[in-house]
């Protein structure tokens, strides 16, 4: 039998205290590639949770207070965001789900602070839940969570 020895970086996690920690939900942040951007998902203003964005001016100051994310469907509940290295955004939300509690994903882009956004074709999604999207830097693959029956 062959052993692998697989060694692993020390991580150090520091709080980053209660501008992101709230009482509320507060999940899914994600950094852009500079570190001077972060985004994450928050039900700190109502029940439904939305997303909100925080940038700081270098990597070593400090995170502004939230802001709300303001897309077009953020008045529904939101997930995760993520973005690729040309530029794509996916991300998850309810709006026009079929089924009360469902999420889909969303995919788009960014023109100065216009979103021009779409919802997936199945594959991606399905009547059921789907949620949480990760995309590779180059934009070829994505990962997401659903709630769909494993395959045998």
């Amino acid at each position: 039998m062959e052993t692998f020895i697989l060694k692993i970086p020390a991580i150090i996690a520091h709080n980053l205290g209660p501008k992101i920690n709230s009482k509320a939900n507060d999940f899914g942040a994600y950094v852009v590639r500079n570190g001077l951007t972060m985004y994450f998902t928050s039900s700190r203003s109502s029940k439904k949770e939305h997303l909100y964005i925080m940038k700081r001016k270098a990597l070593d100051s400090a995170w502004s207070e939230p802001e709300y994310f303001k897309l077009f469907f953020n008045q529904d509940g939101a997930g995760g965001i993520t973005f690729d290295d040309r530029g794509g955004m996916y991300c998850s939300t309810d709006k026009n789900t079929p089924n009360k509690g469902n999420m889909n994903i969303w995919s788009g882009s960014a023109l100065d602070t216009t979103f021009t956004m779409k919802e997936l074709p199945g594959p991606v999604n399905s009547p059921r839940w789907e949620s949480h999207p990760s995309i590779t830097s180059d934009g070829k693959d994505l990962y997401f969570a659903s709630n769909r029956d494993a395959p045998i």
